[in-house]
């Protein structure tokens, strides 16, 4: 069961663009819940981690049930952080999201760059990224 990905663009960054520089780094823009307010994270943090890439969206009921594997996979594997790659629709949408999960998150904002990156067309979505990039594995269903 999956949500198609909201309108895909035409075209999308090439190497050279302000837009593909803005999105090579995302791990400089990731932030998290404390005491019901938005907080920066370091992204030496990070390090050394694995990241399960979670594509999702709070308006797909799919995304939402999703949520419960996410949290016993990251029990099971305390080693990996979840980072929240968001398709709200709207930032109200986004923060109720963030607000009932324990995950890390892009901020609000348009992501489908990283989904042609990683050819991702539905969602939910995860991929596990190694600590030296790599993907090591791709798809919902290799952690339900």
């Amino acid at each position: 069961m999956a949500c198609q990905v909201d309108n895909p663009p035409k075209t999308y960054p090439n190497d050279k663009t302000a837009e593909y520089e803005k999105y090579a780094n995302y791990m400089n823009y990731l932030y998290y819940y404390q005491n019901n307010e938005l907080k920066k994270i370091d992204s030496s943090y990070f390090k050394d981690k694995y990241l399960g890439l979670f594509f999702g969206a709070s308006w797909c009921k799919y995304c939402v049930t999703f949520i419960d594997s996410l949290n016993i996979f990251k029990k099971n594997f305390p080693n990996v952080e979840i980072i929240y790659i968001p398709f709200d629709r709207t930032y109200q949408e986004y923060q109720s999201f963030l607000k009932n999960t324990n995950f890390y998150a892009l901020p609000f904002d348009n992501y489908l760059y990283i989904c042609k990156k990683y050819q991702i067309k539905n969602l939910p979505s995860f991929m596990l990224i190694t600590p030296n990039n790599n993907i090591l594995v791709k798809g919902c269903s290799t952690i339900n």
